[in-house]
Formats: structure tokens, C-alpha cells, sequence
């Protein structure tokens, strides 16, 4: 299943952002193309901007229901209890970060899931800022006076 949404950039240019989505909150890879279809490097103004993502699974409920709108800011604060997206097993997993006597781990909110060890904060691709919500009092947003 894809997800697909526009970004504008610099004011004037725009950006389409494919997100090729799988089930249980992993997500396979994204790929940033310009409106003709060319691909972009990562590098550049794209690389640390905030990006949004919608949630599929259960792995994170209840906080996080399926077909949320979360944003990740890949320049965002990693502390331990922080909701992150990281690279596991070749593949991008949202979970929630716990650090124990150094040793940094994705724990799921929905217990039905397994909590897994990921070698370091390098994996960390993103840290989940906000959760968007059909109203605005129903936006939620994750920092340091909120979690």
C-alpha cells in the first residue's frame, strides 16, 4: 500500500514525497521525486525537514490508532521514552524508544507486539513531534512537557 502527499519547498518549487507503507507500523522505504517523476537526492533542504507519515497496525495502540497522521522530525531530541521512527532489520519501525543501562530499545504500546534491541540512537531516523487529528483539539503534540 502507498501514501502519498505534497510538500512545498522554498516557496515556489514542490515536491512530491512516496512513502511505500507495510502493515504492523514498518515502513519499507520513501522516495522524494520532483513533479516529473524524477528522483531526488536526499541530501539537500528535504534531507532534515519534518515529514508525515500515517500509521498502519495496532502495534502502537492505544495511543496511536491506525490511520493517524504522525510527524517526524529527523533533527528532533532523542531521550529515552521518545516516540521514534528507526531502521530495523533493513526496514523503518515506529516505536516508542526506551534506554536501559545504555542499551537502546523500540518498545510497542500494544503488548500483542515484541520489544527489540537496536545497536545505537545511529538507527534513529526521526523523532514523532506531532499526531494530527480530524480537529484541532484533537492534535497532539510530543516533547519534553508532554510525554
Amino acid at each position: 500500500m502507498g501514501v502519498f502527499c505534497n510538500r512545498v519547498f522554498n516557496g515556489n518549487e514542490k515536491y512530491t514525497v512516496g512513502i511505500i507503507v507495510f502493515t504492523r507500523g514498518i515502513i519499507g522505504f520513501f522516495v522524494i521525486t520532483d513533479l516529473a517523476g524524477e528522483v531526488m537526492e536526499s541530501s539537500g533542504c528535504s534531507a532534515g525537514e519534518p515529514f508525515a507519515l500515517r500509521v498502519l497496525g495496532d502495534s502502537m495502540l492505544p495511543e496511536f490508532a491506525e490511520g493517524a497522521i504522525i510527524i517526524i522530525d529527523p533533527e528532533g531530541t532523542v531521550r529515552d521514552g521518545c516516540y521514534v521512527m528507526a531502521e530495523y532489520n533493513n526496514e523503518y519501525i515506529f516505536r516508542q524508544l526506551r534506554i536501559v543501562d545504555g542499551k537502546y530499545f523500540l518498545q510497542p504500546l500494544n503488548d500483542l507486539y515484541d520489544t527489540v534491541e537496536i545497536p545505537g540512537q545511529d538507527a534513529i531516523q526521526g523523532v514523532i513531534t506531532q499526531q494530527a487529528g480530524r480537529r484541532r483539539k484533537d492534535h497532539k503534540h510530543y516533547g519534553k512537557s508532554n510525554e
